[in-house]
């Protein structure tokens, strides 16, 4: 009787964990990578086997006679993994990927080597430091004693492969602090490569950051019309997953497993050899020159940019957008257009560069549109659009291209400074 109440005991904890699965399900988690599915299933079978042979008398006999050897084994791994989710905490500091991930551990401190010939326009190593906010860029000063920009977007806002220095958020402070008698300016860099703004969406609704800023730069666009051509649903984590989801060692196993799972082509190396796999690609493909109708993705982007004013502005900051610049336009010459690789449809086709470059003008028209419909600020940076000089690829800023994004972005900035959003003694 007792070891058949230990047996019971075992199967209700398989059916809290279940339980524990299926209220974060209904709370909008989903198991997405190949471990979280895993585990959950896991889970699922071993209540179900557990539960089956509860009911045959051999299965009962079997965990009666291996009841003290079954709980021996569940208490040392138990204990195992309490001592490696221990070390986790204390060694690696995982970056949580729920609610916060936007952002990377704090001090983290990454290089890259970008090859000239593949990145150019770019030279150097370039170093990418976080601060203790997990920010891209120096420490956050007091809050009284600056005016405080935090800059969200894609890849475009986080330059990967130009130094902390050389990126357009810190050369956009270095301007801003130019003023003589002036209160200084600090300028977060809170990018993520890939992300569009179903992501930028969820990280303003929840992250206390935006309380603790004046400003809030956006930058977005390009993703969400890439996305959209070939089709590709974005599933975000939410701030709610299961208990065994939001442990440190979970989180290392998660993206460890990620990592070897993920297609080469979405890999960013530390020399960007990746762009020229990215660049066979669409080479090799057929160009089609039809831009295929946007209507039903630019109402679901409207809608978005929409919701990330409300929740800029319910938090107490100002949000400011910029217009997405590209490299694509009719006329590039055969070197520039050889570094172009996006455009991918769900027919493994590629769209010409004067089609993409229609879509991304329809994509910042509606953006500006929202904007003056919200009375937002809106910064135009059309005067970059098809400028070799500036871009690496489709839309990666070169070096030259950071200091004159920064340039423009920073003249928006100065106009402003008169007006009573821009109060740079104040708060």
């Amino acid at each position: 009787g007792s070891c058949l109440k230990r047996c019971l005991r075992e199967c209700t904890h398989f059916g809290y964990a279940l339980l524990d699965s299926a209220v974060g399900y209904a709370r909008g988690w989903r198991p997405e990578s190949v471990v979280e599915r895993a585990i959950w299933i896991f889970i699922a079978a071993a209540l179900a086997i557990t539960t089956a042979a509860l009911a045959f008398r051999r299965g009962r006999r079997f965990y009666r006679t291996r009841s003290w050897r079954l709980l021996l084994m569940a208490a040392v791994t138990v204990a195992a993994l309490g001592a490696a989710e221990v070390a986790v905490a204390l060694v690696l500091r995982p970056v949580r990927t729920y609610g916060e991930f936007h952002l990377k551990p704090p001090g983290s401190h990454f290089v890259s080597r970008p090859d000239p010939a593949r990145i150019p326009g770019v030279t150097g190593d370039s170093h990418y430091r976080t601060n203790d906010l997990g920010i891209r860029g120096p420490a956050c000063p007091p809050r009284d004693e600056a005016y405080r920009i935090l800059c969200v977007g894609g890849s475009t806002t986080i330059c990967t492969y130009l130094d902390d220095e050389e990126t357009w958020p810190h050369l956009l402070m270095e301007r801003l602090d130019r003023g003589a008698g002036m209160k200084p300016v600090w300028v977060g860099n809170a990018g993520k490569n890939g992300y569009s703004s179903p992501h930028h969406l969820v990280f303003l609704e929840t992250t206390d950051l935006l309380t603790e800023m004046d400003c809030v730069v956006l930058l977005v666009g390009i993703n969400d019309f890439a996305q959209f051509l070939y089709g590709k649903k974005v599933r975000l984590r939410v701030r709610h997953p299961p208990l065994w989801r939001r442990s440190g060692l979970g989180e290392v196993l998660v993206r460890t497993v990620d990592r070897l799972f993920t297609p080469a082509l979405e890999v960013e190396d530390e020399a960007g050899a990746v762009y020229e796999l990215r660049r066979e690609v669409r080479r090799r493909a057929r160009k089609l020159q039809e831009l295929p109708d946007l209507e039903a993705g630019l109402g679901v982007y409207e809608g978005r940019i929409r919701r990330m004013i409300e929740a800029v502005r319910r938090k107490g900051a100002r949000p400011v957008f910029l217009s997405q610049p590209v490299l694509w336009r009719r006329g590039l010459s055969p070197e520039a257009e050889s570094l172009l690789w996006f455009g991918l449809l769900t027919t493994k086709d590629f769209l010409s560069t004067a089609a993409l470059r229609a879509g991304m003008d329809l994509y910042n028209a509606r953006l500006r549109k929202v904007c003056a419909d919200t009375v937002v600020e809106f910064v135009d940076l059309s005067a970059m659009h098809g400028r070799e000089a500036y871009f690496y690829d489709d839309c990666h800023l070169t070096e030259a291209g950071a200091r004159e994004f920064a340039r423009l972005v920073a003249g928006h900035f100065k106009k402003e400074r008169s007006a009573a959003s821009w109060n740079p003694g104040g708060n």
